[in-house]
């Protein structure tokens, strides 16, 4: 018989002097007297030795108040800038684009908050970020465009000459161009049947 792993592996969990053990019975995950299967906490870990009560969680899932400060600003870009024209128009594909808006968003830094300061960004956090593109749903507003043009946008930003960043990367940062990707596919593979 073959074993997975030499049994010199297959030890118990090294004991520590902050380490505790406690029978947690696998279909519920409370604690137990017995019947359970022993667990290592940290000292004070433990489920009745958190301080929390039953239901209770200890993981914060807020995103910040930069984040709420962010989604906030682009909250009220969105209630000033889209008149009853542009929300008729919006829609979540690239047919909701509108080119005065996006340019609007440059200008405010509210285009491509992630980027750096001196590409036209925020340096916003991730959970910033995540917050804000959420108020673009709020509003039916289509991210299609600056999504996009974001991920071209960091590809020339990090590998571009310094001519293409000139060239281009100005120009999007000033909301005064769109990118769009192309795929292709080596000459091995067709996604139409061959013609005979």
């Amino acid at each position: 018989m073959k074993v997975a792993a030499p049994q010199s592996r297959d030890r118990p969990f090294p004991t520590r002097g902050n380490l505790s053990y406690a029978m947690i019975d696998e279909a519920t995950g409370r604690r137990v007297i017995s019947g359970g299967v022993g667990y290592p906490f940290l000292a004070g870990t433990a489920p009745e030795e958190s301080g929390l009560k039953a239901g209770q969680v200890s993981i914060d899932f807020d995103f910040g108040e930069g984040a709420e400060a962010l989604a906030a600003e682009v909250r009220a870009f969105f209630e000033k800038t889209l008149t009853p024209e542009l929300r008729a128009k919006a829609h979540y594909s690239f047919d909701g684009h509108d080119p005065g808006v996006h340019r609007k968003l440059a200008e405010a830094g509210l285009l491509f908050p992630s980027w750096p300061k001196e590409f036209g960004g925020r340096g916003a956090t991730p959970y910033e970020s995540s917050l804000s593109r959420g108020v673009w749903e709020e509003f039916g507003w289509t991210g299609h465009a600056a999504g996009t043009t974001q991920m071209v946008g960091a590809i020339i930003r990090r590998f571009g000459s310094d001519d293409l960043k000139r060239e281009v990367l100005d120009r999007i940062v000033r909301g005064e161009a769109i990118c769009s990707l192309g795929f292709s596919a080596s000459t091995t593979i067709s996604y139409t049947p061959a013609g005979q």
